[in-house]
């Protein structure tokens, strides 16, 4: 590509992860190389989209250690933990070098956007990199919560909205649908 542009899937509805992940399967199907970078989605739950793109040639799929703070069995600390701070931090600069290398024309940075909102990385820092990232390299980032500069910076904002889920029906999570 001469030019990648910037992708934004936020909001309270599902399908943010999915809707990135499905470009990811467009470009890899199209002979693009692909990098997926999951923020805050660790703890052992391998999800059905990271087990299959993980077997294809041109797609790198990295799912970071750690875990946002209400995915925990133990809720009491819920608030930013510097521990879990300094690794997201880490897990960023990581990722930063992958989109840096050139080696792939898709990069997502999957939960990004709530480890901006709930204060692991800066928005400032991210912002950067949407500036500064290679020319040829499509970003997309996922998660709750985008801000109205992360949204100005973006070239495509879709904002995933509940209409109707069995989530409030108390079904839980289902393997190979939710995750």
């Amino acid at each position: 590509m001469k030019k990648g542009l910037v992708h934004i899937y936020t909001g309270n509805g599902k399908g943010k992860t999915t809707a990135a992940i499905g470009c990811a399967l467009r470009a890899v199907g199209q002979g693009f190389k692909v990098a997926i970078f999951q923020f805050l989605k660790g703890g052992g739950l391998d999800s059905g989209e990271i087990k299959a793109l993980k077997v294809k040639r041109n797609c790198k799929a990295v799912r970071f250690k750690q875990v946002h703070p209400c995915f925990q069995k133990n809720k009491k600390d819920i608030k930013c933990s510097n521990l879990l701070k300094k690794r997201i931090k880490q897990d960023f600069t990581k990722a930063k070098s992958e989109i840096f290398s050139k080696k792939y024309d898709v990069v997502i940075l999957d939960e990004i956007i709530v480890a901006v909102r709930d204060g692991y990385i800066s928005e400032a820092e991210l912002i950067d990199l949407i500036d500064e990232k290679p020319l040829g390299v499509e970003l997309l980032l996922t998660g709750r919560g985008a801000t109205k500069d992360l949204i100005a910076w973006a070239d495509y904002v879709t904002a995933m909205h509940p209409a109707k889920h069995p989530y409030s029906k108390k079904v839980p999570p289902r393997k190979g649908i939710e995750f």
